[in-house]
């Protein structure tokens, strides 16, 4: 009788062990608020696959920035640039323009950088 509550003291223990909680869901707002801070701005593409996620930071005059896969919650661009605009241009295509500061000439062109997010469609 013994040996049989041991069997049964043992098989409880292991099947008690296995019945772990599953991890917490991450959401988007928690990955952004993770990965850039509070009060982070997102922009969803036109068909709300993807994310443009952006945080000023005005002690450097600079712009953190992710794009994040919304299926999976996948951050598949990430950087930092001087102070710019970033917008949805097209619906997988992102634009980074930056903001010229007060001493740049009028006649210099802005610098811009598009980022097309056609590459990571096949990875949804």
């Amino acid at each position: 009788m013994r040996k049989f509550s041991l069997v049964i003291m043992i098989m409880t223990i292991v099947s008690c062990k296995s019945a772990s909680l599953p991890p917490a869901q991450k959401t988007l707002a928690s990955l952004v608020a993770e990965r850039l801070g509070e009060n982070a701005l997102v922009q969803k593409n036109k068909d709300d696959m993807f994310a443009l996620c952006t945080k000023e930071n005005s002690s450097t005059l600079s712009v953190s920035y992710i794009i994040i896969k919304l299926s999976d919650l996948t951050v598949v661009e990430e950087g930092n640039t001087p102070r710019a605009t970033f917008v949805w241009i097209e619906t997988y295509k992102a634009e980074i323009r930056e903001i010229p500061n007060m001493t740049k000439k009028v006649d210099q062109p802005t610098k811009g950088k598009i980022i097309d997010v056609t590459k990571y469609m096949n990875k949804l």
